[in-house]
């Protein structure tokens, strides 16, 4: 019989389970040691007889680790240690585990994660932007363009003070009727012209009223190389010549045209302009060729349409003048007969156009010896009111008539387009 807190109970905490069998002792955290390296064994007493998600141990490490690292508590199976590294569960590395430090360790229900790692790194801080706070780095010197790097005061009144050196010093009038040398300046002093004349001497600058006289690098009057240390802004603007600047006139297209003055500007509008009066366009050339026919029998009966030819136009621009067009017919001819053998008839035509011109009605144009294998090509043929542009023509050779049934022929097409893009 026991008394808690004044109530008569019967209850005996040290046979009391929690959930069946969570050993009250272990529904607070349990403490023993590891032994092993890696793979480390850890008994508890009184035992733990299942995993838990949430339960709490506490252990000292026999020896430190070399890796990664599993526990395996009261026999139950190992399980996976793992520690947080920037944000995410990873497993340990050699010496995670020191000899000499309790770790607490929770069960997340798949593995035991090292809740007081010495190793655990926290989630990287994202650079600052300029909606988002973050970490920033201190510039070394301001330049146009950085946006990801912050000023310190110490650089920002460098550069303000690098900025404000130099200005604009108004030091007065200076006389130029009489050429005088530069003055003495450092950088920022600037003296009006109130007299005109020159300045750097009598073969200086020459300078009107209201010129400004502006010193750009520190300067000793008189000195030979004292001009490159000053600048010299024109208030009255002259004429442009080839050494001063100034103003000048657009010129006219009939300037350009005649090349004479030289006291106007160009523009490209009038350039182009020029440029294409004077270069003409280029005329081309292009030649197009059939799939070659082969061994087409010429009988000596009429054969209307024989050896036909498909030839595609294509590349010639749309508008392009078309100056000459011819068609071709290159071959072989082939007497397969012991006897002499010829043309004795036909003609060539194009898109059925119409025959252009009888010229194989020459029984003696072509003649064949008994057996004979001969080249030819016939005469180019003009065809230019038929070509009007790119496009599918068909050539023929219609008509055609042999003297004896053993002549073939084969061969292809060219055609052949002289024009000018506009």
């Amino acid at each position: 019989m026991s008394f808690i807190g004044g109530y008569e109970s019967d209850v005996n905490l040290n046979s009391l389970n929690i959930i069946g069998d969570f050993p009250v002792d272990h529904a607070v955290g349990g403490y023993g040691q590891a032994t092993g390296i890696n793979n480390y064994l850890v008994t508890l007493a009184p035992a733990i007889l299942v995993y838990r998600a949430g339960m709490l141990l506490s252990i000292r490490c026999l020896q430190a680790n070399t890796g990664a690292v599993t526990i395996n508590v009261n026999g139950l199976g190992p399980k996976a240690l793992k520690k947080v590294v920037g944000g995410s569960l990873a497993d340990l590395v050699a010496a995670d585990i020191s000899v000499s430090k309790v770790y607490m360790l929770v069960f997340d229900g798949a593995v035991f994660q090292l809740a007081n790692s010495d190793s655990i790194v926290p989630a990287p801080v994202p650079p600052a932007t300029e909606v988002a706070p973050g970490v920033v780095q201190l510039a070394s010197a301001i330049l146009p363009g950085n946006n990801a790097q912050a000023v310190s005061p110490d650089r920002l009144i460098q550069y303000v003070a690098d900025k404000v050196t130099g200005l604009w010093k108004n030091k007065g009038l200076i006389d130029c009727s009489v050429n005088p040398v530069y003055p003495f300046g450092t950088v920022g002093d600037a003296y009006t012209v109130s007299v005109a004349g020159r300045i750097g001497g009598p073969g200086g600058i020459p300078v009107v009223v209201r010129d400004v006289i502006y010193c750009i690098a520190d300067a000793v009057e008189g000195h030979s190389s004292t001009s490159a240390n000053w600048n010299i802004i024109q208030a009255n603007v002259v004429q442009a010549t080839e050494a001063i600047a100034g103003f000048a006139r657009v010129a006219t297209q009939d300037d350009v045209t005649a090349g004479l003055d030289d006291t106007r500007f160009i523009t490209s509008l009038k350039l182009k302009t020029l440029l294409n009066t004077l270069i003409k366009p280029m005329r081309t050339q292009l030649r197009f060729y059939s799939d070659s026919i082969i061994d087409t029998q010429i009988t000596p009966a009429a054969i209307a349409a024989a050896n036909v030819g498909v030839l595609f136009v294509t590349g010639i621009p749309a508008g392009a003048t078309i100056f000459g067009a011819s068609l071709v017919w290159t071959g072989v001819m082939r007497n397969m007969a012991a006897a002499e053998n010829g043309i004795q008839g036909g003609h060539i035509q194009l898109s059925n156009s119409g025959p252009f011109e009888n010229f194989l009605d020459v029984t003696t144009m072509l003649r064949l010896e008994a057996n004979q294998i001969t080249s030819f090509a016939l005469v180019a043929q003009d065809v230019t009111s038929i070509v009007t542009g790119n496009g599918t023509y068909l050539a023929q050779m219609a008509d055609i008539r042999s003297q004896v049934a053993s002549l073939f022929m084969s061969g292809y097409w060219m055609l052949q387009i002289d024009y000018q893009a506009n």
